[in-house]
């Protein structure tokens, strides 16, 4: 991190479990938090984590089953309350859906039920009323 009007580069943490390919980040909307996903072990599967900007400490999120690939994806909604993120049952690509968590606890909430090849871009609108992203039903192949 780097503030905004110059001065020393911070590093936050070490992104080395962080799933190639998925450099998906999402600020808290108090500034206070950064979202990423994140594989503590091969044989685990990815989770959302926070780090505090100010203390540095970490928190889980998202607390996937295992036996899936995982939770990637993560997005704070305006209002701070929830969070959007991709959970991909399949350990490898395809069948995505969206969930959404509520941040003072529970279970996760399965938007989608179309088990998409792909989502992405996931994102609130400005209300946190609704979830809006880019998903693909099917893999294009190119020859």
């Amino acid at each position: 991190m780097v503030p905004s009007l110059g001065g020393r580069e911070r590093k936050l943490v070490d992104l080395a479990g962080v799933i190639p390919g998925i450099p998906s980040l999402s600020w808290s909307p108090d500034g206070r938090w950064l979202a990423f996903s994140e594989q503590s072990a091969e044989d685990q599967p990815a989770r959302i984590v926070a780090i505090s900007l100010e203390t540095l400490q970490r928190k889980d999120l998202t607390f996937p089953p295992q036996g899936i690939g995982g939770d990637f994806s993560p997005e704070f909604s305006p209002d701070g309350r929830q969070l959007a993120f991709v959970r991909r049952v399949e350990t490898i690509w395809g069948n995505n859906d969206v969930w959404v968590q509520s941040l003072e606890g529970g279970k996760a909430r399965r938007l989608t039920t179309s088990e998409y090849v792909i989502c992405w871009g996931v994102t609130w609108t400005a209300d946190s009323g609704e979830v809006v992203f880019g998903q693909e039903r099917e893999f294009i192949e190119s020859v």
